[in-house]
């Protein structure tokens, strides 16, 4: 299948590094985590965000900004007591202009959201910082990475993301797989099929992969696909992370 020659913009970061969170800090929680409130991320979109450094006109292709949802299924595990959270039936990723680009998030329970930061390189796009959140119990665990690699093209067949903290790193190697239609709200829409394999090394160890239908004209995901499984040292023993889950975009309309 012939590949589209462009730019894979903004978002093909938000798989590249999702493993890096599976190095949480486990322990047994008394009850689910709440899940996200869509008014309530509208109402944190719309209390604004500092002012990007670079006009919008200016920024290679990206989503428009506004709140983005998405029909999910699925959820995540730990080994220690088996405790399991179940992702609420819609889940939400924010696109904003800030800083030198895109602030992207995605939230899914209370204690439970990841952001990435990006800013553009030429007609394209590099992720600089990620930052993922758990929170079991009465604790919440924060993992902030900075990433390098890239800019992003549909010319490069493999590209690697790392991202580092002062404990480890996770590794992201990213192949296009091909142009598929996809249909988002009864259309069907151009994407971009990426597929994604990826290890963390450090305090922690993690591995997983992740497949991504990004919009061809914009790179908002369409739908993605995860698995992962991560390991960790707790008071003498071996605890495990497990997550699966599928994301199916609803509209291409943000809300706002």
């Amino acid at each position: 299948m012939q590949l589209v020659r462009r730019v894979i913009p903004v978002l093909l970061a938000i798989g590249a590094i999702a493993v890096a969170g599976t190095g949480v800090s486990f322990v047994i929680a008394s009850g689910p985590p709440a899940a996200v409130s869509v008014p309530d991320v509208l109402n944190r979109f719309r209390a604004g965000t500092p002012s990007p450094t670079t006009s919008p006109g200016k920024l290679p292709p990206a989503p428009a900004q506004g709140v983005y949802l998405y029909r999910t299924v699925g959820g995540e595990r730990v080994s220690a007591g088996d405790v399991r959270h179940k992702y609420p039936k819609v889940t939400t990723l924010t696109v904003t202009y800030g800083g030198c680009g895109l602030d992207v998030r995605w939230d899914a329970l209370s204690g439970r959201s990841q952001v990435w930061h990006l800013c553009p390189a030429g007609d394209s796009w590099t992720l600089q910082t990620y930052v993922d959140t758990h929170k079991f119990l009465y604790l919440t665990d924060v993992h902030s990475y900075t990433c390098t690699g890239g800019p992003w093209t549909l010319t490069a067949a493999t590209r690697t993301v790392t991202c580092d903290t002062a404990t480890g790193k996770a590794t992201s190697v990213i192949s296009v797989v091909g142009t598929e239609e996809v249909p988002v709200g009864g259309a069907q829409v151009p994407t971009t099929h990426v597929h994604m394999d990826q290890t963390s090394t450090g305090t922690s160890t993690s591995k997983g992969s992740m497949d991504l239908w990004l919009v061809t004209a914009t790179g908002l995901p369409a739908r993605a696909q995860t698995q992962q499984e991560g390991s960790q040292h707790v008071l003498g023993q071996i605890v495990t992370y497990h997550e699966v889950a599928s994301y199916t975009l609803l509209s291409l309309t943000p809300r706002r």
